[in-house]
């Protein structure tokens, strides 16, 4: 495994702190679990942010977001006999 800090994923991260807050007799781990967990929801809702004015800019440019509709002209007419569309 790589020494550096940055490299390290969430759950090295959080065996790291559950491992040395055994070794020095903390109970702490809850508080550092709480912790990562806020960045977590922080990192969540700018990605959500990102994505929403991502998607606002392309309607705003004329783009068409989101699944394209289905006219009943696409649906093959044997599916139409069976379902009775």
């Amino acid at each position: 495994m790589d020494t550096d800090p940055a490299s390290y994923g969430i759950t090295d991260t959080m065996e790291r702190m559950y491992s040395d807050a055994q070794f020095a007799g903390s109970s702490s781990v809850p508080d550092h679990v709480e912790m990562i967990g806020v960045f977590l929801e922080l990192d969540r809702n700018i990605i959500s942010q990102r994505v929403k004015s991502g998607v606002a800019n392309a309607r705003a440019n004329g783009k068409v977001v989101g699944r394209p509709t289905l006219k009943l002209s696409d649906i093959p007419k044997k599916v139409i006999e069976t379902y009775e569309l």
